[in-house]
């Protein structure tokens, strides 16, 4: 079984039945006679591949979207001369749908809802007419040289989400209304199209072949899990395989934005792997790096080898597109392009960025009130200003992320950001780590190649009491690009240190996010305590006083603490604090070392009674009495 991304045609001759009813043997005649003089040869001149025939219908895979409806468009107008002399109720008339979307191959026949949804479309059609879905519409913007209707969202039976509709209708030549969306049209989506050239073997070795389109083909596996990005297929690559190539001709031929390409070479049993991600307009080179191993184990090494390079070339695309449109008048901007900008103030340090960029997706919810990334981005947007303070995230901020996040899951719920964001809020809100934790592993389990989920799952896990455990999988997002990896990773790792008692260490790494941050609030507060553990008061003192400067109500009551499971951790960070010459707050004792616990309710859990007289079921409800408290005890 194997997966790939495709453009998936679907064909259905109109009131087959009744043409059979008429006429069964001309019917058919008619349709083999129209296939063999038209469709089939249009089929094979833009390389389909007709994967079966339904007696009224045909299901065709193409490598190109533009390949795709220039066939269909070709098809349509053949079939309206072929008519032109036919009665009404003779002519054998069709139906398109056309739609890009991954597929499941399997013994030469494919399915998935890919599949799904060009048949949908297709049923959507008028007669001698065309429909697109929202993401093949994209991939032929500038391409074509036709109109097309924009029928907005439609639902459609046994899809999940709606279904982005264009429309072209056959007017034996002539332009319907509605323009196609260029790519200069504010209603084009416009994410960024990558093509993933096969690596080229640079050594005389030639089992070094299978390394390498072993690693291509892991590319493209990784790059088609990526959300907002289109891959084209595999079979549309790989046809340069072994060739010099000009990206930008790569590029115009295959309608990609981007081209990612690189090698591989062997001396010895090490192997050294290089990629360059270009663009493929102006054959700009945006990003490049080199990778050493050895073949002892080749899995480990592709995959270690994917994860850096989709990690990395991803976050320059998403630069990229957001340079792309920077000058370019907001009312003028897709949903898509909003989302781009907003990312790159999310990525930006500083107060005003994060506010600037909740702004933006503000407009983009207002625009599309079901768009689940805009609502998993404005949710995350809650955390992001809580970075540059230092305290907890007001209630009422926590509530509205909640319910966005929430909105966002329901939207789709095979989005890795969504799972990403709704694990942050656990962790950093609620205090849930278990949960985080896995709502990280369904980001994971989505898409393994997301820097950001292994970060979450690391700041989870040694929350959970396992620093080394943690810190391992936030250096391993790390290692995926360490020039434009956050502050907070550094911030994490700062914490999982202190756990470990290793407080020299956890300043390095504190001091390397102020680097990268400025001195924020926060990794004031850290360093402060960092430097109070490490005996260091007189170099703990100027944090304190900066802090207080800016904020003079804080006090240990109203700063936040890391979310420990256990209490020992909070009580140390607490002390921490404490010795820094924070100041007291309400309902905190100098010398008892008691948590504060500001507007946090308190729980008492009373023994489960046993109303059976049975005097054996004691062992029952005292048990379950047991699992509520421990259970509890985890918020």
């Amino acid at each position: 079984m194997e997966r790939r991304l495709a453009a998936i045609l679907a064909a259905d001759v109109v009131g087959y039945s009744r043409l059979m009813g008429v006429d069964e043997a001309g019917t058919l005649t008619d349709f083999k006679a129209h296939r063999k003089a038209l469709i089939d040869p249009k089929i094979a001149e833009h390389r389909g591949r007709i994967v079966k025939v339904m007696g009224d219908g045909l299901l065709v895979e193409f490598a190109s979207v533009v390949e795709a409806v220039n066939c269909a468009v070709a098809i349509q107008r053949g079939m309206t001369a072929r008519n032109a002399e036919v009665p009404d109720d003779l002519k054998i008339t069709l139906r398109v749908g056309i739609n890009l979307g991954d597929i499941i191959v399997e013994d030469g026949d494919i399915h998935g809802d890919g599949v799904n949804v060009a048949a949908r479309l297709e049923a959507l059609a008028e007669p001698g007419g065309i429909c697109l879905s929202g993401d093949a519409c994209r991939q032929v913007r500038g391409k074509i040289d036709e109109d097309f209707e924009d029928l907005g969202d439609q639902e459609v039976k046994n899809i999940r989400e709606p279904v982005r509709v264009w429309r072209w209708q056959n007017d034996g030549g002539e332009r319907s209304a509605g323009k196609l969306p260029s790519s200069e049209s504010p209603d084009a989506g416009r994410s960024p199209v990558i093509a993933v050239l096969p690596f080229d073997n640079l050594s005389r070795d030639e089992s070094l072949d299978d390394f390498a389109d072993g690693l291509t083909d892991e590319i493209i596996t990784a790059f088609s899990r990526q959300t907002g990005m289109h891959l084209l297929a595999r079979s549309s690559t790989f046809q340069f395989k072994g060739k010099a190539v000009d990206v930008t001709e790569v590029g115009r031929k295959l309608g990609a934005n981007y081209v990612l390409h690189g090698s591989v070479r062997k001396s010895g049993e090490r192997i050294r792997v290089t990629a360059q991600l270009v663009e493929a307009e102006r054959g700009n080179h945006l990003w490049g790096d080199q990778f050493d191993g050895t073949l002892s184990d080749a899995f480990t090494l592709q995959d270690d080898v994917t994860f850096y390079i989709v990690s990395a070339a991803r976050s320059q695309i998403h630069v990229r597109d957001a340079e792309r449109v920077r000058d370019v008048p907001e009312d003028q901007l897709t949903d898509n392009e909003l989302l781009a900008l907003a990312s790159q103030r999310m990525q930006a340090v500083g107060l005003e960025d994060q506010r600037e960029a909740a702004r933006l997706l503000e407009l983009v919810v207002r625009r599309s009130p079901r768009n689940a990334m805009a609502l998993a981005m404005l949710a995350s947007c809650a955390l992001l200003e809580n970075e540059y303070d230092y305290k907890e995230v007001p209630d009422e901020d926590s509530a509205r992320a909640f319910d966005l996040i929430d909105q966002s899951v329901r939207l789709n719920e095979e989005s890795d950001y969504a799972h990403f964001v709704r694990g942050r809020l656990l962790l950093e809100i609620r205090r849930a780590q278990s949960l985080a934790a896995a709502e990280a592993e369904r980001a994971l389990e989505l898409n393994p190649n997301y820097p950001y989920a292994y970060v979450l799952l690391g700041y989870a896990t040694l929350c959970r009491g396992e620093p080394e455990a943690g810190m391992a999988l936030v250096e391993k997002a790390l290692r995926a690009d360490p020039r434009r990896a956050r502050f907070a990773y550094f911030e994490i790792l700062a914490i999982g240190k202190f756990l470990l008692g290793d407080y020299a260490g956890a300043i390095k790494s504190a001091e390397t996010a102020a680097q990268r941050a400025g001195y924020l609030p926060y990794l004031r507060v850290l360093l402060a305590v960092f430097r109070a553990e490490l005996g260091q008061a007189e170099k703990a003192r100027p944090h304190v006083e900066a802090l207080l400067a800016a904020a003079p109500e804080a006090t240990i009551e109203t700063i936040r603490c890391p979310p420990f499971m256990d209490e020992a951790d909070t009580v140390r960070f607490i002390d921490g604090l404490r010795k820094a010459g924070f100041p007291e707050g309400r309902g905190v004792s100098p010398s008892d070392g008691s948590l504060p616990l500001p507007d946090k309710p308190s729980i008492a859990v009373l023994p489960f009674s046993n109303m059976s007289g049975d005097p054996e079921q004691d062992y029952f409800s005292d048990g379950i009495t047991e699992d509520i408290i421990t259970e509890l005890s985890r918020f």
